[in-house]
C-alpha cells in the first residue's frame, strides 16, 4: 500500500498540474505572443493523451515495475529540457529557446501520460478490498463535510452582484466574511427552528 501510494504522489508531485494550470502563461514566458500562447496551451495536453496510448498497449505485456521504471526518466529529462529554455535568451533566439521548450514539453507530458494510467491501475490492484471501498467512501464523505463547513463559514453570496461588487467583497478581511456568513447561517438555523420555510427557500439571499 506504501508503494502505491508513492506513486500517486510521485504523479502529483511532479509540478504536472501547475505545468498544465500555468500552460500558457509559460508559453508567453518563452516567448509566445498572447494569442499565440493560448493556441500553443493544448500542445501539453495532447502530448498527454498520446503518451497514454502506449500505455493502454503495452503495459500489460511488459508489466508495472518496468513500466515505472522506464518513463520516470523522461519527466526528468523533460522537465531538464523546459528548465534549459528559459535559460536561452527569446529575445535574441527565440527559435531556440521555443524548440528545447516545447521539446521538453512534449516529453515531460508524453511520459507523464503513460506513467499516470500506473497511478490508476497499480493502487487498485494492491489495496485491499476493504480499503478500497469502506475507507474511500469514508474519506471522501469527509472532505465533503470539510468542504461543507467551509463554504459555510468562508463562501460569500455573489448572486445578483456586478463584477466590481464581488471584488469588493473579496477585498474585505476573511474575518470579516466568516463573521457575517455565521450571522446569516444561525438566522437560517433559528428560521428552520420555527418552520419559516419560504424565507429559508426563497430565491433571495440573506442579507
Amino acid at each position: 500500500m506504501i508503494y502505491a501510494s508513492i506513486m500517486v504522489f510521485l504523479g502529483q508531485f511532479t509540478s504536472v498540474n501547475a505545468v498544465m494550470y500555468y500552460m500558457s502563461k509559460l508559453m508567453q514566458a518563452i516567448g509566445f505572443g498572447d494569442k499565440d500562447a493560448v493556441f500553443m496551451s493544448p500542445v501539453g495536453g495532447g502530448a498527454l493523451l498520446i503518451g497514454a496510448i502506449p500505455a493502454v498497449l503495452y503495459m500489460e505485456r511488459f508489466g508495472r515495475r518496468y513500466w515505472a521504471n522506464a518513463m520516470l526518466p523522461g519527466f526528468f529529462i523533460g522537465l531538464v529540457l523546459v528548465g534549459v529554455g528559459y535559460t536561452i535568451d527569446a529575445d535574441k533566439h527565440p527559435s531556440a529557446a521555443q524548440g528545447v521548450y516545447l521539446t521538453g514539453i512534449v516529453l515531460y507530458m508524453g511520459f507523464f501520460g503513460s506513467y499516470a494510467c500506473l497511478t490508476w491501475v497499480v493502487p487498485s490492484e494492491v489495496f485491499p478490498r476493504t480499503c478500497r471501498i469502506g475507507l474511500t467512501l469514508g474519506f471522501y464523505g469527509g472532505i465533503a463535510v470539510l468542504g461543507w463547513v467551509y463554504q459555510i463559514i468562508f463562501m460569500p453570496e455573489t448572486k445578483n452582484k456586478s463584477l466590481e461588487e464581488i471584488n469588493e467583497i473579496f477585498s474585505l478581511r476573511t474575518a470579516v466574511i466568516a463573521k457575517r456568513n455565521l450571522k446569516q447561517t444561525a438566522q437560517v438555523i433559528r428560521d428552520l427552528s420555527r418552520f419559516r420555510l419560504k424565507k429559508v427557500f426563497s430565491p433571495e439571499p440573506y442579507n
